[in-house]
């Protein structure tokens, strides 16, 4: 539970600093595409409050419930489903030419936001089937 929660806090600090200062040095560029501030920031910090509160029911209840498993689903695809709503924009263009300069920003910034849509619908995938398994395996 507490690592869970850790996680979150971890992630809308990230995402603060991010918006706030950037992680280039020198360069005060976002990595997170402009256009998802302020709105899906917002709803994506929504979730993730809505997911400490859903851990620390599970850490209550002392186990996983199938009702459990299926809000954590909601949560997961609906934090997906607000960065698929932004027409896939999630990383700045700007941030790899602050990085790398103008030569090949392009498509570094095609290949690592391929590899970010990746990872997420990996994590994404990961956490629902894990909470379905926890919740069944607490059944028995």
């Amino acid at each position: 539970m507490v690592a869970s929660i850790v996680m979150l806090l971890a992630l809308a600090g990230a995402m603060l600093w991010d918006l706030r200062l950037g992680f280039v040095p020198g360069h005060r560029v976002s990595l997170l595409d402009a256009e998802l501030w302020p709105i899906a920031i917002l709803i994506l910090f929504a979730i993730m409050a809505c997911k400490a509160v859903l851990v620390i029911m599970v850490h209550l209840h002392g186990r996983w419930t199938a009702r459990d498993a299926v809000v954590n689903a909601v949560l997961v695809l609906a934090a997906v489903g607000t960065l698929v709503y932004n027409n896939g924009h999630l990383l700045n263009p700007g941030f790899f030419e602050a990085v790398g300069g103008a030569d090949g920003a392009a498509g570094a910034h095609r290949v690592v936001t391929i590899v970010a849509w990746f990872v997420i619908g990996v994590i994404a995938l990961w956490d629902i089937l894990d909470t379905f398994l926890k919740a069944r395996r607490s059944r028995r």
